[in-house]
């Protein structure tokens, strides 16, 4: 019995930490009213990969295109 909960004690933890998290980003996204921001990050997303394409002339699944559609959500969030 102690080794399952052993071996269950980290995701539960995890699983504790994530309630807080998504609880905290949950009301802080009510309070601002911006119900699709997912949408709307998606989209900033697709235009650092083309702002990546257009300046660097890089593949869409490179790592500087990824890189940058992160950077541009992170600038949008």
């Amino acid at each position: 019995m102690f080794e399952v909960i052993q071996f269950l004690f980290l995701p539960f933890l995890t699983c504790l930490i994530m309630i807080g998290i998504f609880g905290y980003f949950g009301i802080h996204i009510l309070e601002r009213e911006i119900i699709f921001i997912d949408i709307a990050l998606a989209q900033i997303a697709a235009v650092g990969s083309a702002v990546a394409f257009i300046i660097w002339n890089v593949e869409a699944h490179s790592i500087i295109a990824y890189l940058c559609a992160f950077g541009f959500t992170l600038l949008a969030a």
